[in-house]
């Protein structure tokens, strides 16, 4: 019989207690938190659990509370899906994640924490800035890599693995550089001389994708 490992609590317990994570030469966060959030998991009928910071009133006898942390006082809009519940990617997604990674020589691990946090492995994602796709390709990238549907997850994918490959070829193989590129741009990350840019999202957005990546490739051990 399969074990339920509460994966998605050990990542937001990682994010919280390691804060930003950055390269040696990253500048430090200097955002201060100033309010507080909380993190909870429930089980469903089916036994599956789920990650929420916006709990439903139906739920409340069936609520934990995972972790509470300090919030940043001035959240910028984001151009990534909230996640509020842990997504899992399905077996077609995690096929064609292992293929890219192949293909373009990245870590499927990689692939797949960044396709977590920017789609939650929702092919038909749309972001308010307008990327799209799994990989939340922005109309220049996918131009710029020969996408003509960002819709499509096969183009998606691999694109966005080509992309990831070519951002860490720039940044030496800088994964905390990588990741600030792919979500502010790599002109921002030039512009604080190869440092994350202090923009609360992407503060967020790296140590997040981190902590997934960790995860995913085994350095952080789910709890029995």
């Amino acid at each position: 019989m399969a074990r339920t490992i509460h994966a998605a609590a050990l990542v937001v317990a990682l994010v919280l207690a390691a804060g930003p994570l950055a390269s040696a030469t990253a500048r430090p966060r200097t955002a201060k938190a100033a309010s507080a959030s909380r993190v909870f998991d429930y089980t469903d009928e089916a036994g599956t659990t789920h990650l929420t910071n916006v709990p439903d009133a139906t739920l409340s006898q069936r609520l934990t509370v995972l972790v509470e942390a300090e919030a940043p006082s001035a959240p910028a809009a984001s151009a990534t899906p909230t996640l509020t519940r842990a997504a899992l990617a399905s077996p077609e997604i995690r096929s064609l994640i292992d293929a890219a990674a192949r293909a373009e020589h990245v870590e499927p691990a990689f692939i797949y924490a960044v396709m977590s946090a920017e789609s939650a492995f929702n092919p038909a994602a749309i972001s308010a800035k307008g990327a799209a796709g799994l990989m939340q390709l922005m109309p220049e990238t996918a131009t710029r890599y020969g996408v003509s549907d960002r819709l499509d997850p096969r183009a998606s994918t691999f694109a966005g693995a080509r992309y990831l490959h070519d951002l860490l070829d720039q940044f030496d193989g800088d994964k905390a550089l990588a990741l600030a590129a792919y979500n502010a741009g790599e002109a921002a990350v030039a512009r604080y001389h190869s440092t994350i840019p202090p923009y609360a999202e992407t503060l967020s957005y790296v140590p997040r994708v981190m902590a997934l990546y960790q995860l995913q490739s085994g350095r952080a051990v789910a709890p029995p």
